[in-house]
């Protein structure tokens, strides 16, 4: 976090939807999201990303609150521009794995990008990533894919889930166990 640039930002702490949303008959944890969609967007468009912490003490909740409305979002397909998601950090599934969920339900590219707030290089990098572990899990046991691939055993292991999620994994070699092709 020290060495994180920060970057100032205005945001509208209350605008012309929260007051629609307080007359409407919504709930405190509707309402909250409403705020947080349009706090993550505003930082995002002015070159910030926010954190659960940072939306937290803005709304008066805690970080894990913020979390949740976050995996809500999620789950409904949306992806709110968060720290923590953009720089693979928490506990969540990355957005890679997010990525190549998008990919593998039949959304080009320049879609995922604009979904997931990012880059079209940054998504067909994550694709061939996917790649390389989708063939070359066939061939080699779990264990040794972090090295082939240069990633980590826990993204792998996403990316595992999935392909075998959508019936794309092959038999697959057990521990230390490689396949000798045959001449």
């Amino acid at each position: 976090m020290a060495r994180t640039r920060l970057v100032p930002v205005a945001l509208t702490v209350v605008a012309e939807e929260d007051v629609e949303a307080m007359v409407a008959p919504l709930t405190r944890t509707q309402r909250r999201e409403i705020r947080v969609r349009r706090l993550t967007h505003e930082a995002h468009q002015q070159g910030a990303l926010l954190s659960q912490a940072d939306l937290g003490l803005l709304l008066g909740c805690s970080p894990g609150m913020i979390g949740d409305i976050a995996v809500r979002f999620r789950h409904q397909g949306e992806f709110l521009p968060l720290r923590g998601y953009l720089a693979d950090m928490g506990v969540f599934p990355t957005h890679k794995a997010a990525i190549i969920r998008l990919y593998l339900q039949g959304l080009t590219t320049p879609d995922i990008a604009v979904r997931t707030h990012h880059t079209k290089a940054a998504v067909d990098r994550y694709l061939r990533g996917f790649d390389r572990v989708r063939l070359l899990a066939p061939k080699f046991a779990r264990e040794e894919l972090p090295l082939l691939t240069g990633m980590s055993m826990g993204l792998v292991d996403q990316y595992l889930a999935l392909l075998e999620e959508h019936g794309l994994l092959e038999a697959r070699p057990r521990r230390g166990a490689r396949r000798v092709a045959s001449s």
